[in-house]
């Protein structure tokens, strides 16, 4: 599936910069069989309170591609199912890779967008590939 990652990889967005959308730490295994499963949390702020959301553990989808032709496929897009811990809301959690694709361990630019309970909140932070 990765050639150049192995059978499994997580995937860490841990730090985002200041704006409603303050931390996002999700960790997603993705197998040999292509079953992404996710866990972890998201918080954002939203005014004098702090919402927080949980992965679900519902299959999480990840779609590979080879952008940069290189030989090597990446991850192209990671979406992750989230539920706000108080109200039972789902959200859906978009992650981009800058580049097009993340096809090697370290750190990657990527953009987050969250959406659910009537908003949408965008970040620009960094991946990790462990």
């Amino acid at each position: 599936m990765f050639p150049g990652l192995g059978g499994m990889m997580s995937i860490d967005f841990p730090t985002l910069p200041a704006g409603p959308l303050t931390q996002m730490h999700v960790v997603v295994q993705i197998p040999n069989d292509g079953d992404a499963r996710a866990g972890g949390t998201v918080h954002f702020g939203d005014g004098a309170s702090t919402t927080v959301l949980v992965a679900e553990k519902a299959p999480t989808t990840a779609s590979c591609g080879n952008v940069d032709e290189d030989g090597v496929g990446g991850l192209t897009l990671l979406t992750v199912t989230l539920r706000d811990v108080r109200t039972g809301a789902s959200y859906t959690a978009t992650i981009l890779p800058t580049n097009g694709e993340a096809d090697t361990r370290g750190q990657h630019p990527a953009t987050v967008t969250l959406t659910g309970g009537g908003r949408t909140l965008t970040a620009v932070g960094a991946l990790t590939i462990r």
